[in-house]
């Protein structure tokens, strides 16, 4: 699914022709069915990677995708959700510490910690 955007035609096109994908092409912004939620998450990830100057290779793109996706589930707020992140939304302990990430990984540590230590009876 894509914008209205003429060039995508073509590209889809030469991407998917042997395909059995069918491109749907919604020009309006109102429509039910639209990619906006795609275009949000290309526009954060646009946004992290123009200031690391691109991507190396497939390995450091998968690192950057896992490194937004934590971001976004853990530490990123969200205005649907009344800017609480979707961690906090699930009734899990929240991160608005000064340094989010580091208490993501201690809490990340913690809990592999405790999953791995046999409970004491």
């Amino acid at each position: 699914m894509t914008d209205g955007l003429g060039s995508y035609a073509s590209a889809f096109d030469q991407t998917f022709a042997k395909n059995q994908t069918r491109h749907i092409r919604k020009l309006r912004f109102i429509d039910k069915a639209n990619n906006n939620m795609v275009e949000r998450l290309h526009g954060t990830i646009k946004e992290r990677t123009r200031t690391m100057r691109g991507l190396d290779d497939s390995e450091s793109a998968g690192n950057v995708v896992d490194g937004l996706r934590l971001a976004y589930n853990f530490i990123r707020p969200h205005s649907p959700l009344n800017e609480r992140t979707p961690t906090e939304a699930a009734g899990l302990p929240s991160l608005r510490e000064a340094n989010r990430w580091k208490s993501l990984i201690q809490n990340s540590v913690e809990a592999k910690e405790r999953k791995e230590t046999p409970a004491q009876t």
